[in-house]
């Protein structure tokens, strides 16, 4: 850094003493006064006394002889951008006090006119500074495992009494902690208290109190694990048990151990830290899951292991359902519109055991809360089964069972007083307008049940919700649809008191 200064001290003050403050041994006379005031001005200069980076610059102008009545301009040109700008206008204060507004090269000039109108001026180069700190950054040598941290803190431009602060960041414990408060020190040899993330930062202070930092991230390690090894030793329906292994083996090794449900989406703890290598996990839900379990030494040294695993739980003997009927059949969406899977259940002296598995159909627009007449959906629920009725012959279930004659018909007529009933058009004639003529539908209706969705007849739900033959169409009107030989094989099974649970999916079976 340079700046050409030119100090005219003693001349300046000396003229401002004589002038000013009456330095004269006697008062001139008005002559004296007037010879002096049309005097011609043969020499000014400026005087620029020593001044800081980034602080006012104060300067005088001294111009001989002065006289009273004497007014100054001054200007400076930019040399970065070649252009001439006032810093103060004509006035009578030979004074100025000006800060440049960016570090660079200047030329500082005034103006001085006496009275009648006389000029001389004056300059001076200078070059000024008004830089803060800035950082380069962290700079750290290679380290080991257990060996002391060096760093150091790069600062541009490199000033006398910086003063440096040194913290850490914790991912571990989420805390701030000091290493080193201000001191004139950019250097730093720090031992981390644990193996684990840090984050190392600075801060630079310089003499007029501006601040820069700078951060870096590092992953320290203690002497520690060099493997693991999470094992599933069993899955059933009713719990999972699995083993955590670390080597080499230390003592006071604590774990922590975690799942991800990948149905929810989220992480569940099941634990926290302990010495528990061991852990007995009973899914609250049939699905996918991945086990995960960390393994932290005494000095911090952590590692982790995961696996993943299929948990197919007795969820049946948790639903409410399940306390009334020792039979229930859940239709559970596949995640498409109007495609579902059945399961049949029947409970033993063993518990719940799943007898029946197949594909399912469901209504065109798929489940609804609310269903209402001709919205081609699915009630969503837990139902009692009714009646069971077909074109074919009675499989030998132990439901009620009706043979299908062309006279019946399901009523669908919101008028009617009987609507979501069967009648036989022989024995009511009149009265209903529209309904479900059951001996058309073929081979839907070989084998079918009624689901007991609107058993008070109201008008604000639906009818005609049975569990039924698949026909021609891969959906239905609403109704629930399987493979013929499945459906009459189920009908075999059922016995009265049968419920039937419908959901979107199977997490919905603990609501039922």
């Amino acid at each position: 850094m340079m700046r050409k200064k030119y100090m005219k001290c003693f001349l300046f003050f000396f003229l401002l003493s004589f002038i000013r403050w009456g330095g004269m041994a006697a008062a001139a006379s008005e002559e004296e006064k007037s010879a002096a005031q049309e005097a011609a001005y043969y020499s000014g200069d400026i005087y620029l006394p020593p001044y800081t980076d980034g602080g006012d610059i104060v300067a005088g102008m001294v111009a001989e002889p002065k006289t009273e009545g004497m007014k100054y301009q001054w200007l400076y040109f930019d040399f970065d951008i070649n252009t001439w700008n006032v810093i103060q206008d004509w006035n009578s204060s030979e004074l100025v006090r000006w800060i440049p507004p960016k570090t660079g090269n200047y030329m500082l000039h005034c103006y001085a006119m006496a009275p009648s109108g006389e000029l001389i001026e004056a300059n001076t180069l200078l070059y000024y500074s008004n830089e803060q700190l800035h950082a380069a950054g962290i700079y750290m040598p290679p380290y080991g495992e257990g060996e002391d941290i060096i760093a150091g803190m790069v600062i541009e431009p490199e000033l006398k009494g910086i003063q440096f602060q040194w913290l850490f960041y914790d991912f571990q414990t989420g805390s701030w902690n000091m290493i080193q408060d201000w001191k004139e020190m950019n250097c730093l040899r720090w031992t981390p208290p644990h193996s684990g993330d840090y984050m190392l930062h600075c801060y630079a202070k310089g003499p007029s109190e501006d601040i820069v930092s700078s951060t870096t991230l590092l992953n320290y390690r203690y002497p520690g694990f060099s493997s693991a090894n999470l094992q599933v030793l069993s899955v059933t329906a009713s719990s999972v048990k699995a083993e955590m292994e670390a080597e080499p083996l230390f003592d006071g090794v604590q774990y922590q151990w975690l799942y991800y449900d990948f149905a929810e989406e989220g992480w569940h703890s099941l634990t926290d830290w302990g010495s528990f290598k061991n852990i007995e996990w009973i899914p609250e839900y049939t699905g996918d899951y991945l086990l995960f379990c960390y393994a932290r030494s005494a000095t911090g040294d952590i590692i982790s292991d995961a696996k993943l695993l299929h948990a197919d739980t007795d969820m049946i003997s948790k639903m409410e359902a399940a306390k009334y009927t020792d039979q229930i059949i859940t239709v559970v969406g596949n995640g498409t519109t109007s495609g579902a899977d059945l399961h049949f259940f029947e409970k033993s002296e063993t518990g719940w055991t799943e007898i029946i598995k197949t594909e399912a159909q469901l209504g065109e627009n798929g489940f609804s809360v609310h269903t209402l007449e001709g919205d081609k959906t699915t009630p969503l629920g837990c139902y009692d089964l009714g009646i069971a009725f077909g074109n074919k012959e009675n499989p030998g279930t132990a439901l009620e069972w009706i043979d299908i004659n062309p006279y019946m018909y399901w009523i669908d007529d919101l008028n009617s007083v009987y609507y979501n009933l069967l009648i036989d058009s022989r024995r009511v004639p009149d009265g209903w307008l529209s309904g479900e003529h059951l001996f058309d539908y073929v081979p839907s209706y070989n084998y079918a049940v009624n689901i007991d969705v609107n058993p008070e007849c109201r008008k604000d739900s639906t009818s005609a919700i049975f569990l039924h033959c698949k026909g021609s169409s891969n959906t239905t009107l609403g109704c629930v649809a399987i493979n013929e030989d499945k459906m009459r094989y189920l009908l075999q099974l059922l016995n009265p008191g049968a419920k039937i649970v419908m959901v979107k999916s199977e997490r919905e079976l603990m609501n039922y």
